[in-house]
């Protein structure tokens, strides 16, 4: 079996990078000390159509997660801060939407121009209108504060849109409930349902048809064919670091060499090199990061022993293997197994 890389892995907009950023200097942490070990330069942060990816933005969030402590709630302070405006053209469609209903139909339909690592779905029940919040496939050490990002953005999406007519009805979130859990009551005005089967967020079904205040149909679709184009670009290309990541998604321990790779994608290791430099990164740490994520899916859903992963990966040695691992994770590859 070859894992494949899980569904959250695509670029996001740098503007939610910036916010945790920002949300790491309030609590007294420089930037440096926020961006460590991801690859992203601090002056990529105020590029406005910049791109960064999935593995860089979850390296800032466990270093933030590191250097703040279990007791700050990193989750609900950075997904307070995700407006409609953090996400660009994204967040204008929703806001020119019609009614609530067809704002929450274009933001699922171009989910991949946010930052989310959950997956969302719609449901409606009778007189309930739910967005389930799939966290399966998340990365054990972080799930938590990733579903506490979504939650938290999800709620601030609705105050942006209409805050007088879109309360939340109910909130229920798998989790045990952290010590900072009256913070959701504080912001959200919503006490959360802890331990429970799924993590949702329902409102009303009524408030599917509420006109929203700021709705204009030229606006909107000015604002969704743009999404549809920026998104097809995004796919098109992906940068140079998207195709190495194509050629080598799923087997790393098989996949092309430097040399082989360049070839294939017609150009000279130098200017491979050179590409992948002008995105702030380079064929090693894509290569790591691809590791990174395919470890710790063998090691979430499958039963390989540890120098069975470590074969896969492509490591001489399990010992190789361990010590990535713990450079990672900051814990042995069994202690993630058992964590997630």
């Amino acid at each position: 079996m070859i894992a494949k890389l899980a569904h959250w892995d695509f670029a996001r907009p740098v503007g939610t990078t910036r916010v945790l950023v920002e949300v790491g200097v309030e609590q007294g942490v420089t930037v440096d000390r926020c961006l460590d070990g991801s690859g992203v330069a601090p002056e990529r942060l105020d590029e406005p159509d910049a791109t960064v990816a999935a593995a860089q933005e979850l390296r800032i969030i466990r270093n933030l997660m590191r250097l703040l402590g279990p007791a700050f709630p990193l989750g609900i302070e950075v997904g307070r801060r995700y407006h409609a405006t953090t996400y660009g053209i994204w967040g204008f469609a929703l806001l020119s939407s019609a009614t609530f209903g067809d704002a929450v139909s274009v933001g699922l339909r171009y989910l991949q121009l946010t930052s989310t690592f959950c997956d969302i779905r719609p449901t409606v029940r009778g007189e309930d209108a739910t967005l389930v919040i799939d966290d399966r496939d998340l990365p054990g050490d972080v799930r938590d504060v990733l579903v506490e990002i979504t939650v938290a953005a999800l709620i601030t999406l609705q105050f942006d849109l209409d805050s007088a007519n879109l309360p939340v009805k109910r909130l229920a979130l798998k989790m045990k409930p952290p010590a900072y859990a009256g913070r959701f009551r504080t912001l959200f005005d919503a006490s959360p349902e802890f331990g429970a089967a799924h993590n949702a967020l329902t409102v009303d079904a009524h408030c599917l048809a509420l006109k929203l205040p700021q709705r204009n149909a030229l606006t909107r679709r000015q604002c969704e064919d743009e999404c549809r184009r920026v998104l097809e670009r995004r796919r098109r290309s992906e940068g140079w670091a998207g195709r190495v990541r194509r050629h080598l998604a799923g087997d790393p321990a098989r996949g092309p060499t430097m040399d082989v790779l360049a070839a294939e994608l017609g150009v000279s290791v130098r200017t491979l090199r050179r590409r992948l430099a002008d995105e702030w990164t380079d064929y090693e740490t894509v290569v790591d990061e691809i590791r990174e994520a395919l470890a710790e899916a063998l090691l979430a859903t499958t039963t390989l022993t540890v120098a069975e992963v470590s074969e896969r990966l492509g490591y001489s040695e399990p010992s190789a293997f361990a010590r990535a691992f713990r450079r990672w994770k900051a814990m042995s590859p069994n202690e993630y197994r058992r964590s997630a």
